[in-house]
């Protein structure tokens, strides 16, 4: 008697709310009937599980799997294609259509339609119909983006309330979600305002409510962070960031205007007394890298009263240092003078502003040329095997890993060319933003005050690790975007050093600048004795 596996899939757990899988399960009970078969196993997962995810994170198709592969199946049976797969990868949707036919399974829909993935005509078919598929879900996630975003935009309500509140039940689903004060969660939430406003920590009051045993959002433990970002958001004023950002709506307040505004001030206090965010005078604050391990240099205040400000290497502020690389702790007044005159020396060489508009992307666009290319030949590839599986010249084994091999180079192509993409947006958004800054405040740099010190800096020295100020102990190393008649260049992108104990080799570099020596050791206070 023929042996048949059964295969249930819904997106997600609304489509189980809605019946959608007993509705698969009518029309397979119906195929048994007109069909009869030996039932090995329904694999149904009880729960939502999407189409387009890829093989290995689909537990119903390793299960499936496990089944063909242990021999005894003659037959899938499944409500449609798409129930098995929705996936953008072509090697996803050729999985099971490679598996059923190496193991001579035949696909069965009801009210009796066979695919037969041994031969060419039922492989074009599964093929077609799953492609189709996974476009069809494409359009259906363009469509639900464009409908939460329009509504939205009239004011609706299209994302979920966090901790504070909860959903009052709908009379049906065309009414749009409605939220009402949750009493026990908002009583917790005046609580921490009114803490916070009193002058109390953030790990304190996490403290206080764990061991009161209030559960979090999640039933988790309380933590400052979490307590900082409740006390932060407006929702619990009354207005409601979705999307991003880009649709703020009116939501019931369980907090009036002024004491938000009073816990603002509170938390600013705070920082302020404890000397941060930004609040040090810091030239290269978020732009300064260890030379030693590669690690971010933090700006740390020593002493009291009179504040001394140095650059020290994350490691030796972690929590356990464990792992400190013994980079020496810098004057931040020291190392921000001598960054000053590498980028002031730059600025006003006179072809400064020629150089900035050649951002150096050329290469960039020749990569993307090249990955266009690649793209283009593999898809011809693609179209290739496939008509010479249609007409029964190659294998299907022999097919599949061309296929993968194809897969894999434009795959390769197209991350190339995303990242050389994002690489010439970069380096125009950078000259760009470098070359207005030298225009507005280049005329100003006698009477530079430290504001427009650090306008400058984060112009020409933009955020990430491609840039910025590299300290070493014996000197200092400048990275940034503008090129200076070739003499002193910061154009260059170097490699940033490895992760290591010793100092490490970079490339040599005719277009790197460099500052006079650094002291090996500078004062570090009562922290470091610690």
């Amino acid at each position: 008697m023929t042996r048949a596996v059964e295969l249930i899939r819904a997106s997600g757990d609304g489509q189980h709310a809605a019946g959608t899988p007993e509705a698969q399960r009518r029309a397979l009970d119906a195929l048994r009937v007109l069909r009869p078969a030996e039932i090995v196993e329904r694999i149904d997962p009880g729960v939502g599980i999407s189409g387009a995810l890829p093989i290995e994170r689909r537990p119903d198709i390793q299960r499936l799997r496990a089944l063909i592969e242990a021999g005894g199946v003659d037959e899938l049976r499944v409500v449609a294609i798409d129930r098995i797969t929705r996936a953008d990868d072509l090697g996803d949707r050729l999985h099971v259509l490679t598996l059923c036919a190496r193991h001579g399974v035949l696909i069965v829909e009801p009210p009796g339609r066979v695919i037969d993935p041994s031969q060419a005509l039922g492989q074009v078919e599964y093929v077609m119909r799953a492609t189709w598929a996974a476009e069809e879900r494409q359009r259906i996630r363009a469509r639900t983006m464009g409908g939460r975003e329009r509504r939205a935009a009239e004011g609706q309500l299209v994302q979920r309330l966090g901790y504070g509140y909860r959903p009052i039940p709908r009379v049906s689903r065309a009414e749009p979600p409605r939220y009402e004060i949750d009493p026990v969660a908002a009583e917790v939430i005046r609580r921490i305002y009114a803490r916070v406003i009193a002058g109390d920590g953030l790990r304190q009051i996490a403290q206080d409510l764990d061991t009161e045993g209030v559960p979090t959002a999640r039933g988790g433990r309380w933590a400052p962070s979490s307590v900082a970002r409740l006390v932060r958001t407006e929702t619990y004023r009354g207005r409601f960031h979705q999307l991003g950002g880009a649709s703020v709506i009116e939501v019931p307040a369980i907090v009036s205007d002024e004491t938000w505004q009073a816990a603002q001030a509170a938390l600013d206090a705070r920082y302020r007394r404890r000397g941060r965010p930004g609040t040090i005078p810091a030239l290269v604050r978020g732009r300064a890298w260890c030379g030693i391990c590669g690690q971010s240099m933090h700006v740390v205040a020593v002493g009291r009263g009179s504040v001394r400000a140095h650059y020290v290497c994350r490691t030796a502020t972690h929590r356990t240092r464990e792992t400190t690389c013994g980079s020496p702790w810098y004057r931040s007044d020291t190392i921000d003078e001598r960054v000053w005159s590498v980028l002031r020396d730059v600025i006003e060489q006179p072809d400064v502003l020629s150089a900035a508009s050649d951002d150096g992307s050329e290469t960039w666009r020749e990569q993307v040329a090249q990955c266009d290319a690649t793209v283009q030949r593999a898809r011809r590839d693609e179209d290739r095997v496939l008509g010479l599986l249609r007409r029964d010249l190659v294998t299907l084994d022999a097919a599949e890993e061309q296929l993968r091999r194809i897969r894999a180079a434009r795959e390769t192509a197209e991350r190339s060319r995303g990242l050389a993409e994002r690489a010439i947006a970069d380096a125009e958004r950078h000259a760009s933003v470098a070359a207005d800054a030298v225009e507005t405040y280049g005329p100003l740099l006698d009477a530079a005050d430290y504001a427009t010190r650090r306008q400058l800096a984060e112009a020409l020295l933009p955020d990430g690790r491609e840039y910025g100020a590299w300290l070493y102990a014996d000197r200092i190393e400048v990275v940034g975007v503008l090129a200076a008649g070739g003499a002193a260049p910061m154009t260059e992108v170097s490699t940033p050093p490895r992760r290591s104990r010793t100092p490490p080799r970079r490339p040599s570099c005719t277009r790197r600048c460099s500052a006079p020596p650094v002291p090996t050791r500078s004062p570090v206070g009562p922290r470091a004795a610690r």
